[in-house]
């Protein structure tokens, strides 16, 4: 098995294999699985539940999309009345036939998905019900991951790339939108709201995502404690660092070092 982030796949060699998209209402409170037979994406259609897997947790709502890779073990609670999702699998595998996964254990892609995104899922359910929908649902799968990857991608702004590459220089020190500022001929509040609509994220928030990819790296390719990485990334302490970690991964530093993702 080999991990590709979404991201990447475009650079893969990759080749897809079976296909489905269904909707389903579960009959059942709880729903166990624990080794899953393929990759899946999970849009929540209708209700509230959580998700829960070894080392993370999620609440999902209407909207929200949920990556369950192949092998995963987790456990849905619906915490509704009305409760129904739609699920597409699929296998993807590399140019040598190795199965492709997007991380090791559920990946919470989308608290709420864009409107376009939501209108793909529910286009490839209407195919894969029809007699002859097996042509074109291919062609809506990858269009769906070209979505996901568009949505994921922040716009550019080349008023913001001073900003970027300072604060991917200076991952370990405290974000100070006066410094920030100093960098471009806007205000505080006007530098917040851009960066914020080109990015998605605010200045502090975007620097925690860089801390958090260095502690990933240094997790899986040195020998340092997490307490030492969480010094070396800045952190206050080891407690804000894997809550953070916890928070952006699904799972906790120790747990993301021994899945070796």
């Amino acid at each position: 098995m080999k991990y590709c982030d979404l991201l990447s796949l475009s650079g893969e060699d990759y080749r897809l294999g079976g296909l489905s998209a269904v909707l389903k209402r579960p009959p059942y409170r709880q729903l166990n699985n624990r080794c899953r037979q393929y990759n899946g994406f999970l849009l929540i259609e209708e209700g509230n539940c959580h998700y829960a897997w070894e080392g993370g947790e999620a609440d999902l709502r209407p909207g929200s999309l949920i990556y369950l890779p192949f092998g995963s073990r987790h456990r849905l609670t619906v915490k509704s009345d009305a409760f129904a999702f739609r699920q597409v699998d699929f296998t993807v595998t590399d140019a040598a036939g190795e199965l492709l996964c997007f991380s090791s254990v559920p990946h919470l892609f989308f608290a709420s998905a864009p409107a376009a995104v939501t209108e793909l899922f529910r286009e490839m359910t209407a195919l894969y019900e029809k007699p002859n929908g097996h042509f074109r649902l291919y062609e809506t799968f990858y269009a769906l991951l070209s979505q996901m990857a568009d949505a994921l991608t922040p716009p550019e702004d080349p008023r913001i790339e001073p900003i970027l590459a300072y604060l991917r220089d200076n991952y370990t020190r405290e974000v100070n939108l006066r410094e920030l500022a100093t960098l471009t001929y806007l205000s505080r509040a006007q530098l917040y709201r851009m960066f914020l609509k080109a990015t998605g994220l605010s200045p502090t928030a975007y620097r925690n995502r860089l801390r958090i990819e260095k502690a990933k790296h240094m997790l899986r390719d040195t020998d340092c404690t997490v307490g030492e990485i969480s010094v070396l990334l800045g952190f206050d302490s080891i407690y804000y660092f894997s809550r953070f970690f916890r928070q952006l991964t699904g799972m906790t530093p120790t747990a993301f070092r021994g899945g070796r993702e």
